[in-house]
């Protein structure tokens, strides 16, 4: 930080991995992305539309069927429900809403690693359901 904060830092840990957490959760995540690309108004004298190269974009889309269509149960129904809706309502925004949800593999690696690295920081998991433990004050001669 730039700045010395006046609340306990882990406290302040805790709000930054809740909100993580919550952000982007896969099912919360995957609706914004997919309300995002619904949404857009195309113009019809631009071309709106992301452009993968052929190899790289059968690739992703072979990961996403993967990741999000099949090997996560949780998310798995819902996936393939935005897919076909975005295909009948809004084809031109497939890549786009094909790349957001891409990157929200990212997103999801990076909101584990993060609280795996701020619990070991201030020695609790800030969002688990019980309280953090209670710690004697550190007294320091000055």
């Amino acid at each position: 930080m730039n700045f010395k904060p006046t609340r306990p830092m882990a406290e302040i840990a805790q709000e930054y991995v809740k909100a993580l957490w919550e952000m982007y959760e896969p099912t919360n995540y995957l609706r914004r992305c997919f309300q995002q690309c619904l949404n857009i108004n195309p113009n019809p004298r631009l071309n709106q539309n992301m452009y993968f190269p052929p190899g790289k974009g059968i690739r992703l889309v072979a990961q996403l069927i993967w990741h999000q269509g099949i090997r996560r149960p949780a998310i798995r129904a819902q996936f393939w429900q935005q897919l076909w809706i975005i295909l009948r309502t809004k084809p031109q925004f497939l890549n786009m809403y094909l790349g957001l949800c891409a990157a929200g593999e990212h997103f999801w690696e990076y909101r584990a690693l993060a609280r795996e690295r701020i619990t070991q920081q201030i020695g609790f998991d800030p969002i688990a359901e019980t309280a953090p433990p209670e710690r004697e004050p550190v007294l320091v001669e000055v």
